[in-house]
């Protein structure tokens, strides 16, 4: 919304309406500075406690799923072993 001064308004209420203008000019700038500055504190914080909670979860899925797939590690690597040695049991026959 555009807000003008009265056209028909002396020279001394068009300054006072100019200077009344500038003041709640300066107050909304103050009120959006110090907005921005709480939001200049608060988003730095809140960005490292969010790394810190996405790298413990992600932490704690890897450490789950080497645990989950354990079992098949151990199998596969028997597989490899009775492999190898039913491979080498055929080259000697």
């Amino acid at each position: 919304m555009i807000v003008s001064p009265n056209p028909d308004a002396t020279l001394e209420e068009g300054v006072a309406y100019l200077l009344r203008r500038g003041r709640e000019a300066q107050v909304r700038l103050n009120e959006h500075d110090e907005r921005l500055r709480a939001m200049e504190e608060h988003v730095p914080r809140r960005l490292d406690e969010l790394r810190a909670e996405t790298e413990e979860h992600v932490s704690k899925e890897i450490t789950a799923a080497e645990w989950r797939y354990r079992p098949l590690r151990f199998v596969g690597a028997l597989a490899l072993a009775c492999g190898l040695a039913l491979a080498t049991t055929a080259n000697f026959l």
